[in-house]
């Protein structure tokens, strides 16, 4: 049975970062996830306690997935993006510590205007985020075999090299 409030799309946004403790910050995951319909967006700092709180979302997720599953009753939902499989996250497996992170050029607010990035015009905000969507993972899931670039690129003379995930 649907909770009464469920919601096609719930994101989150830079929330799991403020709470401390780590039992909260899994009740927080689950009660988003329960409020759910449809799609479940979690976005955090692109630093690496954000990229933390990101794996720690995931793992819990995909623990209430796969404990659904025991149990006999039809999946609660799969990973969705960034990442299109459910195995261990290879960012995380890499030696370097980096957070999987992404940038977006931002514009700057009026307290950034006389800042130092006032020559550029904009900041580049960096993040990690995670996308659940609830139900079964299609069939044909051609869709979501989708390669993604885990380290930054090697240039090359002739050629570059890129490590996928």
């Amino acid at each position: 049975t649907k909770s009464e409030n469920t919601y096609d799309i719930v994101i989150s946004s830079y929330t799991l970062g403020d709470l401390t403790d780590l039992r909260q910050k899994r009740a927080a995951i689950r009660e988003l996830w329960k409020q759910t319909g449809q799609f479940l967006v979690l976005v955090e700092r692109g630093n690496l306690e954000g990229f933390k709180n990101i794996l720690l979302a995931r793992e819990t997720i995909q623990k209430k997935i796969c404990s659904q599953e025991e149990l006999g009753d039809t999946p609660l939902g799969f990973l969705f993006a960034p990442c299109t499989h459910e195995l261990a996250c290879p960012h995380a497996l890499l030696r370097t510590k980096l957070p999987c992170h992404f940038g977006q050029r931002a514009e700057l607010s009026l307290v950034e205007a006389d800042s130092h990035y006032k020559s550029y015009g904009y900041r580049l905000e960096r993040f990690s985020y995670l996308v659940f969507k609830k139900g079964h993972r299609p069939k044909d899931s051609s869709d979501f075999s989708l390669h993604r670039v885990v380290e930054p690129e090697r240039r090359r003379s002739r050629h570059v090299v890129c490590k996928l995930c």
